[in-house]
Formats: C-alpha cells, structure tokens, sequence
C-alpha cells in the first residue's frame, strides 16, 4: 500500500513538473525523480553524431545535462565540506557553440576540440572545472570516482567525464599509489605505508606490519599498534606511564611495559618488588613489566631502608615528597608514605642531620659529636694522624699528613702539627695549656656510634647506598646487643630494630678500625682533663 501510494505521488510531481518545464522524469533504474527535482529544460544534444533530447539544468550559471548536474551538485557539496571550491567553467555545448570551438581549434591555434556532435559537451555527459585553483584538482583525482566523474583527455586535467556509476579492478600504481573499486586514487606512502596486492587483494599495508596475520609492534618508545593484515590500530602506552618496548623479545611482540618496573624501554622486564608512589603501598612487577600493587598492614608503609623493599612501621608522611632523618643515620626520601630513596649517612662515618633548621643532610661525626650538633667552620685531627677542617656544612675538607715525626694536635678549633706523639694519659707537655682541652662530650658512648671512611672523601647525600642485609648477618630484631660492631638503633612506634648491619666487607673492617681509633683518641684526652 505504501509503495502503491508513493508511485501515485511521483506519478503526480512528475505530471506537473513535466507540464511546467516539459523535462523532468522518473530514473528507470531507480524510480525515483532524477535530481531531486532540479528544474530543467529541453535541448538538443549530440552522442557519437547522432541526434538525441536531452533535459539542460543551470548549475554555476553553466547548462548542464540534469543526470550530470545531478552528480556534480553532490559532489560539488562533498568538496566544499573539505575545503575545496569547485566550479564548472564549461558544460553543455550546443552545435553552433562546438562548431565554433572547432574551428578555432583548426585554424587559430585555440585548445582542443573535438568534430561538431561528437563530443561530450554536447551529450551532456563532460564538464570543464576549475582545476587551476588550488587543491581542486588533487581532490577530484582522490574523490571524483565516487561520484560517477573520471578524466578522459590525459592532456586535459580539466576535463571530467560524467559516467555513472564507475567502477575499477583495485590495484597499486606507480609504487604507493592505490587505485580503489570506486577509482578514487590514494597515496600510501602518506603515511608510512606500501600499496601492496596479494591474495587478500590490493590494499595499503602498514610499513610498520607484515603484510598478513597479526602482530603488535612498537612505532615508538610510546605508541603501541596491534597490526591485522597490513592494518594497525595503535594505542599510548605514555598514557598509563608505560613504554612500548620489545627488550628480551622480537619485533612483532611488543608489549606495553610499566615505568615504575624498567628505566628504559631497552630494559629487559624481571620479576621484582618495590614502592609504589601512592599511599605508601608496595609495588610488584611481573616479567612482562606489568605492575600491581597491594596495600601494608594498618601503621605500615613500603620501605626502602632495609635495602629491599617491606612492609616496616611508618616513618613518612602519609602525603608529600620531604626527605627525612631516621634513627639519626638514614636519609630518606619519602614518597606519600613510603621510603623510596634512602641514603646511609652512617656508612660514611657521618649522621644524618637536619641540626640548625636545615634539610636533611649528612654531617661527618668528626665534625660534629652527634646528629643534634650545629656544624662549624673549625680544623679537626682525624683518627689516622692527619689534619683537615670542617666547613659550616659539616663536611670534611682538605686532609693532609703532618710531617714525619709530627703528630696532629687540636687547640680549640684550631690544630698544628708537632713533633713527637703524645702518651695516652696526657696532651703535648711542652705545652701545657689548658686551650688544648677538649670539650666534654654528651655522651660516652658516642665513638661506638661512629662510621668512618676516608675522611678526605667529600660527604655526599648521594653516595653508596646501603647494601641489602644478608639474613646470616643480620643484628637480631629482639634489641639484643650485637656482639661485634654497635650499629644505631632504629626505634619507631611499636618496633625496636638494629638497622643497617651489613655482611663484612673490607670497607666494614676500615669502618672498625677507624671507630676504634677515634675511640682510642676521645680517651686520651679526657684522660688529660682528668
């Protein structure tokens, strides 16, 4: 019934279109008006000679035959929705206008015109557009197959062919241009592609994919594409602070890799723990560098200072990056909750202090007689012999040897070398003065608490970090005395844990004995005092 009614209401416009222009029809193949109703008139057209009728509408001031106007007004719409502004600068011609142009052609030197009847023009069917303005015709050559429009005069880019409904075999030309069913033309190369034709047909494959299967591939440090057959879709591994990486794998299996599990898209992902940069939890990442977290007990934060990340009682701020002192020998950086970055001022013989309302700094404990001291400039004797100064900073600078036969002796916070050495009970006797005297220390145990390197080597918060504890040397977690070194204690709410014992090494056996001697030295001067 709908149809039935439909055709009666065609059947009418058509009757009074055709009463008032005397052109107007219904298209055979589709039964539908032909242009949208564009209004039109007759005119006496030409195809290959023979005579024939054909309906002449006005589009751009030009006539043209309605089925053509029809297709260019879509495409015409088409390239003004890209920028593009076509225009028709010759339509229809009739037969006086082509005898015209012929003769022009043959006897002036004018452009070149086919015999009178037997061009296009004057079927209708050919159009001349404006292709010396700029971009017109690059997107004609790309688009204007779509719509039934192809170039038939090579020596012509003007020059376009109405045709209905084209069609063309796909196919690559000239390297990375492909040639599409709808004879639009489009430039692989563009983007990084190759027009490649194979049993899957001709297609633009991407440079980046093996022409078959699939495969995921990195295009950069960032991107990620999942390629199928040729094809890519791509997605940003940046965007979830990741790599796209393909380190300890082929090309074709990459893979996004968290950031927080490798330095570099270059690095081979392993299976290990660390601290995750919210909420103090700790991180885990597999072997494919993919990261999950999980949280710590209540009143526990991910740790760094054990060497290895854990579970320990909180020390930092639940928010914020401030660094920290802990147990007066641990720098720490902290990262909202957790440890990340910790430093051991202890293993280069110096505290951890922010003494004076400072930051965070390490303070050499020949400078300082503990964490809570205020440094200054002054010159120092060190264990070993030699004289050096302390800057402001707490840092030991500028050791040197006392001559041979010559010992280093401090007079209040200046030092000389004299000659002879000193007994253990009393200070240089031929000079007796009571400016030699040390002042009294805080604590008496303070030289047990000592560990010293070099003490020419600059004092850095960026020095050696601790090495991760072995279990077989280990101090006990019960605050039972060690029974060698005494290590400072590390002492937080609910837990009492000797920190920082290390497996012997050379540089602990240096540590030792330079504890020793500055122990052996403090005693010698109280001696005097007393």
């Amino acid at each position: 019934m709908q149809n039935i009614k439909s055709r009666a209401v065609v059947g009418v416009l058509v009757s009074v279109i055709g009463s008032s222009v005397g052109c107007a029809r219904v298209d055979e193949n589709t039964g539908l008006l032909v242009s949208e109703l564009l209004r039109c008139t007759s005119a006496q057209g030409y195809s290959s000679g023979v005579a024939r009728t054909i309906c002449v509408a006005t589009v751009d001031g030009k006539p043209v035959e309605v089925h053509t106007a029809d297709a260019y007004l879509r495409m015409q719409s088409a390239a003004a929705a890209a920028g593009v502004s076509l225009r028709i600068v010759s339509g229809f011609r009739t037969m006086a206008q082509q005898q015209y142009l012929y003769n022009q052609y043959l006897c002036c030197g004018g452009n070149l015109a086919a015999r009178p009847g037997y061009s296009n023009h004057q079927s209708g069917l050919a159009l001349d557009l404006n292709t010396s303005t700029g971009g017109v015709y690059r997107w004609l050559a790309a688009n204007a197959g779509r719509f039934g429009f192809i170039r038939t005069v090579p020596s012509e880019d003007w020059h376009w062919e109405f045709r209905g409904a084209v069609t063309c075999t796909p196919r690559c030309e000239d390297g990375d241009t492909i040639i599409g069913s709808d004879c639009r033309r489009g430039e692989c190369g563009v983007f990084g592609a190759g027009c490649v034709n194979d049993s899957r047909g001709a297609r633009c494959v991407f440079g980046a994919c093996p022409a078959t299967g699939t495969a995921t591939v990195c295009l950069n440090e960032r991107i990620l594409a999942t390629c199928n057959n040729g094809a890519a879709s791509s997605g940003d591994c940046g965007a979830f602070a990741g790599f796209c990486s393909t380190a300890g794998r082929d090309r074709l299996s990459a893979r996004c890799v968290s950031a927080f599990c490798v330095d570099s898209a270059r690095d081979v992902p392993v299976a290990h723990d660390g601290c995750w940069i919210q909420g103090g939890q700790m991180l885990h990442c597999d072997r494919n560098g993919a990261a999950t977290t999980s949280a710590c007990p209540s009143g526990q934060a991910c740790s760094m200072l054990s060497g290895r990340p854990r579970c320990e009682p909180r020390v930092c701020p639940a928010t914020g990056t401030p660094k920290i002192c802990v147990a007066d020998r641990y720098i720490a950086q902290c990262m909202n909750g957790a440890v990340t970055d910790p430093g051991d001022c202890g293993a280069f013989g110096a505290y951890c202090s922010t003494a004076g309302g400072v930051a965070p700094r390490c303070v050499s404990v020949f400078c300082v007689a503990n964490a809570r001291e205020v440094p200054r400039a002054k010159e120092i004797c060190l264990p070993d012999g030699r004289r050096a100064s302390c800057n402001a900073q707490g840092v030991v600078r500028n050791a040197m040897r006392c001559p041979t036969g010559q010992t280093c002796v401090a007079t209040g916070d200046t030092v000389r070398c004299v000659a002879g050495t000193p007994d253990a009970g009393t200070t240089d006797a031929a000079e007796g003065d009571a400016a030699t005297e040390m002042p009294e220390d805080d604590d008496d145990n303070v030289a047990a608490d000592v560990v010293a390197v070099d003490a020419a080597t600059p004092i850095d918060e960026a020095g050696e970090r601790p090495e991760p504890a072995d279990a077989a040397a280990s101090a006990p977690r019960d605050g039972a005395a060690e029974a060698a070194l005494r290590m400072p204690v590390l002492e937080t709410q609910g837990c009492a844990c000797r920190a920082g014992a290390q497996r012997t090494s050379p540089r602990h056996g240096t540590w030792a004995l330079l504890a020793g001697l500055a122990l052996i030295a403090r005693r010698r001067q109280r001696g005097a005092r007393r």
